[in-house]
């Protein structure tokens, strides 16, 4: 699957303005010479120009052209891999369950399925250093004839798993992190005691038209949870 023309002239301002070759204040080149330098007609370079307006690296003035911002301060970029939780590297992944089942009214409402599609559900166990120390749970819509190859998914994350089958390019995350109450099927894979809290990472995946293609949760051992952030230029 190609890469959309749209997201070839998002990734390269981005570059530039994070390195301040564009620095911010600065006007954007004229919208005829980004169509001819980056080889994209006018529909694909004003969607890419609207995605960067959106995420805020840069800024319309109606008759005047578009203007890098100014750096945010209060933007930190968050790294999420499910193979190196705790900043751990060495994550090893057991497969305890890939069926292919019924949707329920809550798969339905995450990946805006309709009810007779059924859905693939993946469920692993992540130990480091031999202990139990999340419990990772997906669903991704099922398609007829699309295999299902329990070693290409066992040490994925989760938009490896699905661009197994597309463009990992094309694939945008939302992530939802909470503290809960673990339930008693979580606790018992965790090997926990009643009552202990633990961290939920609820992850959403999209493709370039926001169209859901992915969703699931990583269940971590609250004692054992962190994830760390950083500023950014952005």
């Amino acid at each position: 699957m190609s890469i959309p023309e749209h997201l070839k002239i998002i990734e390269t301002l981005k570059s530039m303005i994070r390195s301040q070759e564009l620095q911010a204040g600065s006007i954007l080149p004229s919208e005829s010479y980004l169509c001819q330098h980056f080889h994209l007609d006018p529909k694909s370079l004003h969607q890419g120009l609207l995605t960067l307006v959106d995420e805020g690296y840069i800024y319309n003035i109606p008759g005047k052209g578009y203007f890098v911002h100014e750096p945010r301060i209060d933007v930190y970029e968050l790294v999420f891999n499910e193979m190196n939780l705790n900043g751990i590297n060495d994550t090893d992944s057991q497969i305890i369950g890939v069926d292919i089942i019924r949707s329920t009214p809550d798969i339905q409402s995450h990946l805006k399925t309709p009810d007779e599609q059924r859905v693939i559900k993946i469920q692993r166990l992540l130990r480091q250093k031999g202990s139990p120390i999340a419990l990772d749970v997906k669903y991704i819509p099922y398609h007829r004839g699309l295999p299902i190859i329990e070693q290409e998914i066992r040490y994925a994350t989760f938009p490896k798993m699905v661009a197994i089958h597309g463009s990992l390019s094309a694939i945008k995350r939302k992530l939802s992190i909470r503290a809960i109450p673990a339930s008693t099927s979580i606790l018992k894979h965790l090997d926990l005691p009643m009552g202990m809290p633990i961290l939920s990472v609820e992850q959403t995946l999209m493709d370039e038209s926001d169209k859901v293609i992915g969703w699931g949760t990583v269940y971590m051992a609250g004692h054992e949870a962190h994830l760390d952030a950083v500023s950014s230029f952005r």
